[in-house]
């Protein structure tokens, strides 16, 4: 029995000479999406030469959203429509909340403000992981046909910012911060990439992000989809979490005249710029 889920694939044992297998077995997956699909394929192992394909259930993650325990039978079908009677498989499955499955933003992102009435000019980023990236290194003798190296980069009115290489991976996690100066109208970009060796640079999707989508100035925790070519099809997600807000630091102070609340001499001509 292998049971897969975006791009996770995971194998039950052996239970040899039987037509009624018990297999009494647990297996865990990062399940984040109610769209994803939870596959188990039966196969007779040979020893020799490749394993036959037997059936398959398949059953999406919506049907588990109620967080309650899910028991009972299954058929299991073939690959053809007309296959639909090759024995049942009774499974037990549970959706539910890990707190080792979630990263937590650092606790900069997380605090109270210390400047709300000021305008916002510090963009805090956490990248914390991807999903369902495409395959761009092919090798036959992985689960998925192959893997990617996939790094982020970060684009912000002149200021870039890379992440680290998860190597061999459609299902990085990255867990790291970056902190942009942002100021009203400008966009963050997002460009997710295959590094190879040499340090070429193969494009997997991208994504943008307008600073406004974040001017209540809370933590914003969200998948963005990635994107390649016009009209081509979604090439996986990127989860951030995204705080803007004021840091003295990288503010510029006025000099006291510029800075007068009422300016002075306001019956007379101007005749003195700053």
């Amino acid at each position: 029995l292998v049971i897969q889920l975006s791009g996770d694939r995971q194998s039950s044992t052996i239970q040899p000479q039987t037509l009624k297998p018990v297999w009494e077995e647990s297996f865990a997956f990062r399940a984040d999406f109610e769209d994803e699909l939870l596959r188990f394929d039966v196969f007779d192992h040979d020893v020799v030469g490749d394993s036959d394909f037997m059936g398959r259930v398949a059953l999406p993650l919506s049907s588990f959203a109620n967080r309650e325990l899910h028991r009972g039978w299954h058929s299991v079908l073939g690959r053809k429509p007309d296959e639909v009677n090759r024995g049942r498989m009774e499974l037990c499955v549970r959706w539910r909340h890990l707190a080792e499955y979630h990263s937590e933003p650092p606790a900069a992102m997380m605090s109270e403000e210390q400047f709300p009435n000021l305008e916002p000019n510090c963009l805090r980023v956490f990248l914390v992981r991807g999903k369902y990236l495409p395959v761009l290194d092919e090798d036959a003798s992985k689960p998925n046909g192959g893997t990617s190296d996939p790094l982020a980069t970060f684009f912000i009115e002149g200021e870039q910012a890379r992440s680290e290489v998860e190597e061999a991976t459609l299902n990085p996690e990255w867990n790291a911060e970056f902190v942009f100066s942002a100021f009203p109208g400008e966009v963050l970009r997002v460009k997710i990439d295959d590094f190879d060796r040499g340090g070429k640079l193969d494009f997997i999707g991208d994504f943008q992000v307008s600073l406004e989508d974040f001017a209540d100035r809370r933590l914003s925790r969200k998948w963005y989809d990635l994107t390649g070519d016009a009209g081509a099809p979604v090439r996986g997600r990127v989860e951030l979490c995204c705080r803007w807000t004021h840091d003295p630091g990288r503010a510029c102070p006025l000099p006291r005249e510029l800075d007068e609340a009422e300016p002075r001499w306001r019956d007379r001509r101007p005749n003195k710029l700053l």
